[in-house]
């Protein structure tokens, strides 16, 4: 059937824009409908974003990491404890033979590269300050109508005048955890709320360790710490929400006096922190990732909780699954919003975000509870993956392969 593009992405997110990098590179026309305005330079963002080993491998194939790689901080070391316990899990490059286990990017440099190099695509057409007003689906076509938001003139770049319907093969939601595509495709999502909320800001310590990144549990949450370079580390703290505004409320010292209560001086003593911003912190499983010729990818899929940094590492996994997929069935001359591809799709990935769904969110219940006997039992498991190779090599496995030994099929065309 004659259609507009093949297929429209909601979302220029991270993984969003991913996906359009690789579409186009498989030769895939694309149409990307993004809420937000056009970057005008740097987002005020503080996070720094952990990145695998897997997803560097898929950045690379995207042509995206040597802009990149110059503003990350390679991660050969981490080191995860308990707050007041015994235990500690030690995960080394060198013990298990990898160069490293990941790296630390900035997410204002990760956006603007990714977006940078969407924007570039002649295959690409980016809808700005634009949402999807409504979606359908019939046998052969996605049928999608798009609205401009209302925005200011000023930023109002490259946005619709009015609205405009278009077709395509395929409708993609990588639109979040709020997702826009799901709910209108009526695809039931089951949230939890963890009564959590991330607050992350910039900070200097005065001991610091070399290429080591931290993870701290807590009965309040989860506190990591993410090398950035130098002195300068991401310092992420979970807390109860209902304590947020408080803590967003103190002054600097006080604030820097209260998380150093929580992590201790491991780093040494913490100094010069940055803007602090916050976080919600929720769980969110999709039902079903395909609703005929609509599919869901990311946060829109399956939303974790941020410890063991694995949600964007996993929305890059099925970028580079997509890739592949749709890829080969344009070079067959197939359809690539076929019923038996999607189903593929949802086939290969199923496994994937159901483990990292479960690991994400028994170690947000597990270290959360308060019950002495529960906090040995955290402190013999942490003892056990570090000592025993069988524990650790599933660790490695988990967090920095992205399950890959799990599922070793190699795709091809991204990995």
């Amino acid at each position: 059937m004659q259609r507009d593009c093949d297929v429209v992405i909601a979302g220029a997110g991270l993984v969003g824009a991913a996906l359009g990098i690789g579409l186009a590179q498989a030769g895939l026309q694309v149409v990307v409908c993004e809420r937000g305005a056009p970057p005008t330079g740097l987002a005020p963002d503080p996070r720094g974003l952990a990145l695998n080993l897997r997803s560097t491998e898929i950045l690379r194939a995207l042509g995206v990491w040597e802009g990149i790689a110059p503003h990350t901080c390679p991660v050969r070391h981490i080191h995860v404890t308990q707050q007041g316990h015994f235990g500690a899990l030690r995960l080394s490059h060198a013990d298990l033979d990898l160069p490293e286990l990941g790296h630390v990017c900035p997410a204002d440099r990760l956006q603007q590269v990714i977006l940078a190099r969407l924007m570039a695509s002649s295959r690409v057409q980016i809808f700005w300050n634009t949402e999807i007003q409504a979606s359908y689906v019939d046998a052969d076509l996605a049928h999608v109508t798009l609205r401009p938001m209302s925005v200011s003139a000023n930023t109002n770049v490259n946005a619709m005048d009015g609205h405009q319907s278009l077709t395509a093969a395929l409708l993609v939601g990588a639109d979040g955890t709020e997702s826009t595509v799901r709910t209108q495709a009526g695809i039931e999502a089951l949230p939890h709320d963890y009564g959590q909320t991330a607050i992350v800001c910039n900070v200097d310590v005065t001991r610091p360790a070399p290429d080591t990144a931290f993870e701290r549990f807590t009965t309040q949450g989860p506190m990591a710490f993410l090398p950035v370079g130098g002195r300068r580390y991401v310092m992420v703290r979970a807390a109860r929400t209902a304590e947020v505004p408080e803590l967003l409320a103190l002054c600097d010292a006080d604030y820097l006096a209260d998380a150093q209560r929580r992590f201790g001086y491991r780093l040494g003593a913490l100094s010069r922190p940055g803007a602090r911003r916050a976080w919600p912190l929720q769980g969110l499983r999709a039902a079903h990732r395909i609703a005929g010729r609509r599919m869901l990818i990311g946060n829109a899929a399956t939303t974790v909780h941020p410890n063991g940094a694995q949600g964007l590492n996993l929305g890059l996994r099925d970028v580079a699954e997509a890739v592949t997929l749709l890829g080969d069935a344009l070079s067959r001359g197939e359809d690539p919003g076929d019923a038996q591809l999607l189903a593929h799709f949802v086939e290969a990935r199923d496994a994937d975000h159901a483990r990292t769904f479960r690991l994400t969110h028994a170690m947000a219940r597990g270290f959360a509870l308060e019950i002495p006997a529960m906090a040995s039992l955290r402190s013999l498991a942490l003892l056990m993956a570090d000592r025993l190779p069988i524990f650790k090599r599933q660790a490695v496995d988990a967090l920095v392969l992205g399950g890959r030994s799990a599922t070793a099929r190699n795709t091809g065309a991204l990995i």
